[in-house]
């Protein structure tokens, strides 16, 4: 944008700024201010449109310079960039103009502001009198006030701004409190119409009630003794229901009075609120007048300046309409002229950018398609990569474990056999036999048995491939005569149906069939003429008409349908009178015919008499004249017919005879005593073929007859078959006769009508016979076989290639289309096919015309090249398929067989030369065998890659392998340590292993010898953690271990040492050793101080692996120690398990200030040992007496450890726990026990402890302070066991525990504290700068033997430290009692003593044998009795002490009373079921004590709204017996015969109780189920049964078990109840803006207690009212579905909004019922609701509103 464009732009926005700022003091500044804004909307829009231009101005350019970026260097870019400099000269020149119109424009306005600033100035000034009075004159008003000043304006406009406000509020108040009391009566009018309704009804159930005999009740025990009226009995489920309804109705109007109650006070509070908004009204009507009397002066007064104003802008706005127009005007004009240059531009660039685009997209298009399909191959080929590296990595890894087996065993069979021989060579040795001969000769024989047998096998093989091979070629053999047998067979029937023989035997066969007599020439000569329906068998129109008396045709049909003569339906009634008595005749004339003819004869017959012969011998009575002329008559015409039939017998005979011999037309040629037979004519061609034609054209052959009879002969072309002969058309010239010899042509026209093929003949009609010339006609098709179906291809080496050519043959005329498809392996498994085909068209020999796709010419051979290039060896077999196109649509197969043969010099498999993990810097060796199966000697090189040459060696580089001979390569590996570097890209990512791909390369071999060289490289570097070892501060006397770990980063074992030791170090467990690949182990390195100074060395560790020599350095400081222990060993005396030992020591503090001690029990060792105190303060020269305890666990929890291995590593492992036994020598024990009384003698015990300290051994000292460990001790001489000698006796276990004791230096009188950190020792290095904290160590030695005491029978005490068993009682009913035995076993060599503590005596268990003493290997039974007194549970400890270990016993057990438990615990649910049907539901009741009970069930207090004294629910089995702990099954049946309440969850009720006969003890368990009259029902409405109950309508089961029914019985009216009730109370109270929820389920019964089938419902709840979903009402599920013995829930919520409507009692600061009624209509389920709606139940929702918190001091109290 140009600098004009901006100052144009922003000059508007400034000038409009400054007209904002304008806003007059007074009642008219907001007049003025409207007007200013609405005088500059005609200048924003235009300033708008100004920018609409510039923007389109500024696209044009923006979109040419785009394109001639986009497009540089073509003509487009050129022709833009001229339209857009001429476009930028027109944009300046437009720029200027603009510039000029903006300045002219910012006049114009600066002109109008100065006017409204002088209006509104001269509009404040006080207005002279004159000019007043002038103005006043001009509006027509009198007398006009002064104008009013500014302040006096701004505060009367405030006090009626306030004053309106007023009169507002009043108005609104007085109609919020009208409408509220509109409401409030309406609610009143609502109830007390409700109210009448419902006394209305009430009373007409009560009249109702009056009229069947009141409401009395008969009592239960006349009912039950029959003394009821029936009537009254019939009556009574009527009038219980009627009485119901009546309460019910009553419980509503009540309900309604109730409701109408709560109405009044609060319509009361209304009204008052309502006058008080009245009287509110009132007295601001004075103020409503006073603010329209100030308004109508304000407006009489602002109305002179308001015409002043009016008429200065109607000259403001001329003059600027004026400018605007003229500068519209131009801009209009320039406008029109450069649009037309800009659209032209615009124009070309959008049709050059369309060309453009279409073309890049084009090229994006392709560019990402190629992209796609480089993607997609990259990914197949990274899979297909992934995919054989994993399968190499699982067969690499098969192959190793298979390996490692086999070496194992092979090992193993090894070890074993030179064991075996060894021991065998004695014994041979012995015997004077040479043991190695005898091996060795047991080993040749062997590997002779083994050559024998390999041979043997070999030759198997061979033989089993011999047969195979020609298993297959007998078949292939016999498939190739089968072939040529079915070809031979195929041309031969061709042959034999084609020929001329076989055409005049199908002729001849045709025509004897159908010619009456047999033959198949009529007329040989052909001059006869040959009436088909006479000769012919087929039946003329006329036959079976009786016309025509032809006997010959019907005996012929009569013999082709035998039984279906015609004889009888064709005779008149007359006829078959006359053969009745004629029946010589009968035949005669059946054979003549019937119908007219018939007739004809009848009547004859009747002339001649025959009627009369015939009445005569009926029996007529004639005279005898009569009767003697009858019968002449009669015979004469008999006579005569008789002739006539006989005659016209002989003449169709003799033409039968003739038709039955055509032969007699021709004429037998005899010549020279030689008799002609065969065809006396031949045609030249022999076949007439009509090959390829086409349906609808002409074809036309000419063929020649010769006469190759004897004498002279002629022919004459007969009629061909009906089915052709409109196909043919022949012409020739009649020859005549024609000499023997001579030829005649004869022209055959064909007209194919339909594509099919056609085989029929030409008869020719000659002197001798006739003659039949064969033709046949064949459409153009196509049909293409392979005359090589299988190319076998013979052993080729891998690597070379073989060729072989196939042929697709084409027999027929059309060209066929094809396709060769890629080569189908017959294995999915099988690699990439090595088979390739080429087309070969033609004879073509040139190369480039080849391809996989031709065409077969019609009549030709194509030629197929397949070629078989092996990459393996094997056999291959595989399927070339060629697809034919139109017509055949079908596949020619091509089997295609190749064996791949092995190459001559070979690896013999191996393929991978595995040097395995090597080390950087050492060498290593192995052997490349390469085999020659080849016939003559092979030259074999090896030429190492350059990333290997320095690395790896390969002698010798060229060797000869002989003809069926080996040679060997031996290949060297030097790795360094730039190997890695150097052969990056041969390292494999996934294993990290160097593979490099090797050739044996042989010349004159197609294919190289591949092999991979594959190691792994890995270094031999060792690292020790911490590189620097610092033992601190150690006391003298103690032994100070750190631990060092050392790292092996090698892939391969290293074995270690270290040598040159110091004599005060040691190296724990030994100073040699292995570590394993990429181990970490930990050392103990322990150090003594052999004085107090500081000492500086090293320890050296040398490795096998490459030499390598590692130095440590180490550091330590020797100290004297703080305080002063009488001894810093306890040894405590043999404790069993399970038992607790103790001893102590003195701790004296010798320094000259306090110190604090802390001694610090390891986390191992704490579960055993106890130190108390284990904190303490010592002032100078004070002492302190330490306990240690110590029980041992039964399961070992330390580790044990032998004598000199450091405590503090077994215990910071932390695993093995008293893991190992230890045998500990007498002597051994007893010097332990004399160093600890010794050491509780005081300082001078101490001391000497101390001095023998160095002499024991290298003890361990963990200065840590976190270890111990057990291990075993063993004197100098070995001798006695430690406990009892005794054959078997359980093995001590000892134990060593190094207990660290802190001290913390601090100041006099400070208190002792526990060390920070829990007791942790500080770093090594600390002590020696400074620190005050110092360790000192406690040892302790225990030894841990088994119980020699047990108790055999009872189970131990969990969570017991001490070994504590536990005899349980168990439950016992009160005043029972209960003997149990405690058995105790002596596992040692002595007697045992025993002593136990007297249990309590006022307790209920007592001990009832007397004590003494148990043998060795004896046992002991205590009995003990409990009796208890109470019901309650009793608990008590007894002790029984032994001279070996001390038992502790617990005695529990429980007085109870003996009743049965139950299950379920909770309410037992029957179910749901319809009327008539049965529900079960199963309950438990188990017998928990020890002794049998008997049981019995019965309800009580049963609720059921039968009809009926009998009780729905019933129990099976109501008793029996249980034994103890056994339970028993009882089945509560629920069969109801008549609905519930609706909607209740409980509507048939009671209470189920199981008791013992004769005890008080009784178990109750709540009851419940549900009857429904339909199959779907609505449950979990509220439950107004305690109403009920309280008006006395129920019926219960008493005392003795008698039902009294309750009144809610079946409805006895014919018609349904139009609908249920239910009701919903939500449970919790809301307030405005709150929400509540309460739900009800609907469910589908499931018939047959369950167990049966049902039917899934439906439920629908109609929607809400617009007044309901205002108040807040809404439900979760409308509708929906639910299965047959299931429920689902619908939730209905209560949300009343925040703002409280006007008129509800909430507003007025009450609470309310809210409620709400919705219509739900049930469908289906078994039984289903009756009519087609469904079951219609109305569920009414209740909540209670809350009115909101009023603030203090206002509202009314809340009820």
């Amino acid at each position: 944008m140009s600098k004009a464009q901006e100052e144009a732009t922003a000059q508007p926005t400034s000038v409009t700024a400054d007209a904002d700022d304008v806003k007059p003091a007074g009642a008219n500044g907001s007049n003025e201010q409207s007007r200013v804004e609405r005088k500059w909307e005609g200048a924003e829009e235009e300033e708008g449109e100004h920018e609409v231009e510039e923007a389109d101005d500024r696209e044009a350019p923006q979109t040419l310079e785009v394109l001639s970026e986009t497009y540089e260097g073509a003509s487009v870019a050129k022709s833009a960039a001229a339209a857009a400099e001429q476009l930028l000269h027109l944009e300046a020149e437009q720029d200027e103009e603009e510039r000029l119109e903006a300045e002219e424009f910012a006049a114009v306005i600066a002109a109008a502001g100065a006017e409204i600033d002088a209006f509104l100035s001269e509009a404040q000034s006080p207005m002279p009198k004159e000019e007043a009075h002038t103005i006043s004159g001009d509006l027509r008003t009198p007398q006009q006030p002064a104008a009013p000043s500014p302040a006096e304006t701004t505060r009367r406009k405030h006090t009626l701004v306030s004053k309106e406000r007023v009169v507002v509020a009043a108005v609104a108040q007085y109609d919020r409190a009208k409408a509220a009391l509109g409401a409030l009566t309406e609610r009143v009018e609502a109830a007390q119409y409700e109210l009448e309704h419902l006394s209305k009804a009430r009373d007409d159930v009560s009249r109702h009630v009056d009229g069947l005999g009141g409401p009395r009740e008969p009592s239960a025990a006349a009912a039950a003794m029959g003394q009821v009226p029936d009537e009254e009995m019939n009556t009574l489920p009527r009038r219980r229901n009627l009485t119901r309804e009546a309460g019910e109705y009553s419980a509503q109007i009540d309900m309604h009075h109730a409701r109408l109650a709560d109405l009044n006070p609060r319509v009361d509070v209304a009204r008052r609120h309502l006058t008080d908004a009245e009287n509110e009204v009132a007295s601001t009507g004075l103020m409503r007048a006073e603010v329209a009397a100030e308004g109508e002066g304000a407006h009489r007064l602002l109305s002179h300046h308001a015409a002043r104003s009016i008429a200065m802008d109607k000259r403001g706005v001329a003059g600027f309409a004026g400018a605007r127009h003229n500068a519209e005007m131009r801009r209009d004009v320039e406008e029109d002229m450069a649009r037309g240059t800009d659209d032209a531009v615009v124009a070309a660039a959008i049709a050059s950018r369309a060309v453009a685009h279409r073309r890049l997209s084009e090229g994006l298009a392709t560019v990402r398609a190629n992209l796609e399909m480089c993607d997609a191959d990259d990914a197949a080929a990274h899979r297909h990569d992934v995919r054989r590296l994993l399968n190499l990595k699982t067969a690499t890894e098969s192959a190793f474990d298979q390996l490692s087996i086999f070496v194992d065993a092979k090992r193993s069979a090894h070890t074993a056999k030179k064991i075996s021989q060894r021991q065998e060579a004695v014994a041979l040795l012995a015997s004077g036999v040479n043991p190695h001969a005898v091996f060795r000769g047991r080993d040749e024989g062997r590997r002779v048995s083994r050559a024998k047998k390999v041979n043997a096998e070999s030759h198997e093989a061979r033989v089993a491939h011999i047969r195979q091979r020609l298993v297959r070629e007998e078949a292939l053999h016999r498939k190739d005569k089968d072939a040529d047998r079915a070809r031979h067979e195929h041309l031969e029937h061709i042959a034999n149906n084609t020929g001329n023989s076989a055409r005049e035997a199908r002729v001849k066969k045709y025509m004897q069939a159908n010619i009456r007599d047999g033959r198949d020439v009529l007329d040989p000569t052909g001059r006869r003429p040959v009436h088909p329906s006479s000769v012919s068998t087929a039946k003329p129109h006329h036959f079976g008409l009786g016309l025509q008396d032809d006997h010959e045709l019907t005996e012929i049909v009569a013999r082709k349908h035998p039984g279906t003569g015609p004889e009888l339906l064709l005779m008149t009634e007359k006829e078959k009178e006359l053969s009745a008595i004629f029946p010589e005749r009968a035949g005669i004339e059946a054979r003549i015919g019937s119908g007219p003819r018939a007739a004809n004869m009848s009547k004859e017959e009747e002339g001649l008499g025959l009627e009369d012969e015939h009445e005569e011998s009926v029996g007529g009575g004639r005279g005898e004249e009569e009767e003697e002329e009858d019968f002449v008559t009669a015979k004469r015409r008999k006579e005569k017919m008789t002739m006539n039939l006989r005659e016209a017998c002989r003449l169709k005979e003799k033409s039968t005879t003739n038709l039955a011999e055509p032969g007699r037309l021709y004429a037998t040629q005899v010549a020279c005593g030689r008799e002609f037979k065969g065809d006396a004519f031949i045609p030249t061609p022999g076949t007439i073929v009509f090959r390829d034609f086409e349906v609808g054209k002409k074809y036309k052959q000419r063929f020649s007859l010769t006469n190759v009879s004897y004498a002279s002969n002629t022919f004459k072309v007969m009629d061909m078959d009906l089915e052709v002969r409109g196909l043919f058309d022949v012409e020739y010239d009649f020859p005549g006769r024609m000499s023997a010899g001579m030829s005649s042509e004869v022209f055959l026209t064909f007209t194919p009508r339909t594509a099919a093929a056609l085989v029929t003949t030409l008869p020719l009609s000659t002197n001798t016979g006739v003659v039949h010339v064969r033709l046949e006609c064949y459409p153009s098709s196509a049909d293409v076989f392979t005359s090589t179906p299988v190319l076998d291809f013979d052993a080729v080496t891998v690597g070379e290639s073989s060729t072989l050519k196939g042929e697709l043959v084409n027999t027929g005329a059309s060209p066929v289309p094809f396709t060769v498809l890629k080569s189908k392996p017959r294995r999915p498994d099988a690699p990439p096919s090595p088979i390739t085909v080429c087309v070969r068209r033609g004879k073509a020999k040139k190369e480039g015309d080849a391809g996989d796709s031709g065409v077969v010419p019609g009549y030709s051979t194509l030629v197929l090249t397949v070629k078989f290039d092996p990459a393996v060896e094997g056999r291959v077999e595989e399927d070339v398929v060629v697809r034919l196109g139109e017509p055949l649509m079908r596949d020619v197969v091509i089997a295609v067989r190749g064996v791949g043969g092995p190459v001559p010099v070979h690896l013999d498999g191996r393929d991978v030369m595995d040097f395995r993990t090597v080390a950087l810097g050492c060498s290593y060796r192995d052997a490349l065998v390469v085999h020659n199966r080849g016939s003559s000697a092979a030259k074999c090189l090896i030429k190492l890659p350059h990333e290997l040459r320095g690395f790896v060696e390969v002698v010798p580089d060229m060797i000869f392998c002989q003809a069926k001979s080996s040679a060997v390569f031996s290949l060297k590996l030097s790795p360094g340590a730039e190997t890695a570097g150097r052969c990056a890209k041969h390292v494999n990512p996934d294993t990290g292993a160097l593979e490099v791909s090797l050739h044996v390369q042989v010349p004159g071999q197609a294919v190289p010898v591949d092999f991979t060289l594959k190691a792994l490289l890995t270094t031999s570097d060792l690292t020790f953690d911490p590189p620097k070892l610092d033992f601190g501060s150690v006391y003298l006397g103690e032994t100070s271990v750190l631990t060092l770990r050392v790292t092996n980063h090698s892939l391969l074992l290293q074995q270690y040492g270290f040598v040159g030791l110091p004599k005060m170090v040691q190296v724990r467990p030994s100073p040699f050793g292995e570590i394993l690949s990429n181990e970490t182990i930990e050392l103990e390195v322990a150090y003594a101080p052999p004085v107090v100074a500081i000492t500086d060395f090293k320890l050296t560790l040398k490795s096998l692996l490459g030499g390598r020599v590692f130095h440590i350095p180490c550091k330590a400081r020797g100290v004297q120690p703080s305080l002063q222990l009488s001894a810093n060993l306890i040894s405590l005396p043999p404790t069993a398990e399970r038992e607790m030992s103790s001893g102590s020591i003195f701790v004296k503090n010798k320094s000259k200030h306090q110190e604090t001690f802390e001694i610090v029990v390891p986390a191992a060792a704490g579960r055993v040992l106890k130190v108390s105190p284990h904190v303490g303060v010592l002032a100078p020269g004070e002492r302190m007496r330490v306990q240690v305890e110590f029980c041992p666990e039964s399961t070992p929890h330390v580790p044990a450890m032998r004598s000199g291995v450091d405590a503090g590593a077994v215990a910071g492992a932390g695993e093995d726990k008293d893991e190992d036994m230890a045998k500990e020598t007498a002597a051994a024990v007893k010097a332990e026990k004399a160093e600890a009384e010794a050491g509780s003698d005081g300082q001078d015990g101490e001391d000497s402890k101390d001095n023998n300290s160095d002499g024991e051994g290298d003890r361990d000292r963990d200065r840590d302070g976190d270890g111990g460990h057990e291990g075993d001790r063993s004197g100098d001489g070995g001798g006695e066991e430690t406990l009892s000698s005794g054959v078997g006796a359980p093995e001590p276990k000892c134990a060593i525990w190094r207990l660290p004791l802190f001290i913390k230096a601090t100041d006099g009188g400070s208190d002792a504290t526990a060390l920070p950190g829990g007791g942790r020792e500080k770093e090594a290095g600390e002590a020696g700068q400074g620190h005050g904290t110092l360790v000192q160590h406690l040892e302790v030695r225990t030894v841990t033997h088994a119980s020699a005491v047990v108790v055999d029978n009872l189970p131990e005490l969990e969570g017991a430290k001490e070994m504590t068993y536990t005899l349980d009682f168990g439950p016992i009913a009160v005043g029972e009692q209960r003997v149990r035995g405690i058995i105790l076993r002596n596992l040692s060599e002595q007697v045992v003593d025993m002593c136990p503590t007297a249990p309590d005596h006022e307790g209920v268990f007592s001990i009832l044998t007397a004590f003494r003493p148990i043998e060795s290997h004896g046992k002991f039974v205590c009995k003990l009795n409990f009796t208890p007194h109470t019901v309650t549970k009793f608990c008590e400890l007894v002790t029984i002490h032994t001279s070996l270990r001390r038992l502790r016993f617990v005695l529990t057990g429980e007085g109870i009373s003996p009743a049965l438990d139950v299950e379920p615990a909770g309410v037992i649910d029957v179910g749901d079921v319809a009327p008539g049907d049965v529900s079960h539901q199963t309950m438990t009741v188990t017998n928990p004590t020890q002794f049998v009970l008997k049981y019995q069930v019965r309800f009580r207090d049963v609720v059921a709204p039968g009809s009926t004294a009998r009780s729905p629910f019933v129990c099976s089995p109501a008793g029996g017996a249980i034994d103890p702990g056994a339970s028993a099954s009882v089945t509560i049946s629920f069969s109801p015969d008549r609905a519930g309440r609706y909607g209740v969850a409980a509507q048939f009720t009671g209470i189920v109780v199981v008791s013992v006969p004769g005890l008080a003890a009784e178990t109750v368990r709540p009851m419940r189920a549900r009857c429904w009259a339909d199959g779907v029902y609505i449950v979990g409405g509220d439950d107004p049964a305690a109403a009920e109950a309280s008006a006395g309508t129920d019926a219960t089961v008493g005392a003795a078990g008698w039902l009294v029914p309750r009144g809610d019985v079946l409805r006895e009216s014919t018609s349904p109840p139009a609908f249920e009730a239910v009701n919903l109370t939500l449970p919790t109270s809301v307030r405005p803006g709150g929400s509540a929820a309460a739900a009800l389920e609907v469910g589908s019964l499931k018939g047959g207690g369950g167990d049966g089938k049902g039917a899934n419902g439906e439920w629908s709840f109609e929607d809400f009212d617009e007044e309901s979903r205002r108040r807040g009402w809404s439900c979760d599920a409308s509708k929906g579905t639910v299965e047959a013995g299931r429920r689902k829930s619908v939730t209905f919520t209560f949300a009343p909004p925040k703002e409280v409507q006007v008129g509800d009692l909430a507003y007025f600061g009450l609470g309310e019922w809210m409620q709400t009624v919705v219509v739900a209509r049930l469908k289906g389920g078994v039984p289903a609701p009756a009519g087609a709606e469904g079951r219609e139940v109305r569920v009414t929702v209740r909540c209670y509103l809350e009115p909101e918190a009023a603030a203090a001091g206002e509202g009314e109290d809340v009820p």
